[in-house]
């Protein structure tokens, strides 16, 4: 590597630390390459995409609300009375060792 090769590259590396560009600038700076034509398909695509995300999570979050306390208020009195059974069950079967051991 010649001198002047090295002098160029360090010229080239403090001149990119003097650039106080944000990489949003950057990025806009690169729309300019395109055409206006894949410029205006892609903000459309990307549009689409972010009002596509927003109705697929309204519609997700209220089908998850109505299949959850579909579920509760149907599942509720299902269990409900399944334990309620069972507990009568033991009282029986406590009221028969009872009686067995009185006789």
């Amino acid at each position: 590597m010649s001198l002047k090769t090295h002098v160029d590259s360090v010229c080239y590396v403090a001149q990119l630390q003097d650039i106080d560009e944000t990489l949003a600038e950057r990025l806009w700076g690169l729309t300019e390459m395109f055409p206006e034509c894949v410029r205006n398909a892609t903000s459309g695509v990307v549009g689409l995409s972010g009002t596509s995300a927003k109705w697929l999570y309204q519609v997700g979050r209220v089908g998850v609300w109505v299949i959850a306390s579909s579920a509760a208020i149907l599942a509720f009195p299902i269990m409900f009375e399944t334990e309620r059974a069972q507990m009568e069950e033991q009282q029986v079967q406590q009221q028969r060792q009872v009686r067995q051991t009185q006789q």
